[in-house]
């Protein structure tokens, strides 16, 4: 929350002009003593507008809240901003802040101007490209990031069939066979529960609805997956990938097929 008596919005350099005509001389920028005390490079007073050169922490070690020496405005630093940092940037070596964050996952970006990441890609832009960065520099992934996902090996594991209740499986009123035929149809050849049911009654005159291939699929999988993975090929260490947008509504997504 802003101060009561600060306005919201201010110009710092109409302040310092004011400053100048009060005390017939120019506001001095904050000189801190020590290195650590240094406010990070990319913050602004956010009453004020005013640069990092007039900023300075107000609570000691803590460093989390930040006093405007030319507006007297106090604000909080940006949570993305820490000073032990988690990752690095592999490109300059710089700190990584936290960006954005959500329940699946955190995005670290790197904030160095002279990171050669950063300006390799500034300097792949167009003359346009260049134009439309300034206005709105989102549009183009110029910054070096990375994706921290909120996650554990134990969460990846694969799922697996759940175990009927009973023994279904060894209790059908059909035979073996027909179980196989109900596999081969709806798992092999892909057909839904509907049409195996009808293949299978214009076929071979098997009297079955769809309901029970969908039970004899479910109660098979169960005692099936154990050996598919046992057996299953080894991956190629290439892999093919194709993106895709995804219209839901008045929003596109890119997914990856």
């Amino acid at each position: 929350m802003a101060p009561k008596d600060v306005p919201l919005k201010l110009d710092w350099k109409e302040l310092l002009r004011r400053y100048h005509i009060e005390h017939r001389k120019e506001l001095a920028p904050v000189n801190p003593r020590k290195s650590g005390n240094l406010v990070p490079k990319e913050c602004v007073c956010k009453f004020c507008s005013a640069p990092v050169q007039y900023l300075y922490f107000n609570d000691g070690v803590k460093r989390s809240q930040i006093l405007c020496k030319v507006c007297g405005g106090l604000s909080q630093v940006h949570p993305g901003f820490h000073r032990k940092t988690k990752y690095l940037c592999p490109h300059c070596q710089g700190a990584l802040f936290l960006w954005k964050e959500n329940k699946l996952f955190s995005v670290y970006k790197c904030c160095n101007d002279k990171c050669p990441a950063c300006l390799t890609a500034r300097k792949k832009l167009n003359f346009r490209e260049k134009i439309l960065v300034r206005i709105k520099s989102s549009v183009f992934k110029l910054r070096y990031s990375y994706r921290e996902y909120h996650f554990t090996r134990g969460q990846l594991l694969h799922s697996s069939p759940k175990e009927p209740e009973g023994q279904f499986l060894f209790g059908i009123r059909n035979s073996l066979n027909t179980l196989s035929l109900v596999l081969a149809f709806h798992i092999s050849l892909g057909l839904s529960a509907r049409k195996t049911a009808f293949a299978l009654n214009n076929i071979f005159d098997l009297k079955i609805s769809y309901q029970t291939v969908l039970n004899y699929t479910e109660a098979a999988a169960y005692w099936l997956h154990p050996f598919n993975l046992a057996n299953k090929g080894d991956v190629n260490d290439i892999q093919v990938g194709d993106t895709g947008t995804l219209s839901i509504g008045l929003e596109r997504e890119r997914i990856l097929r």
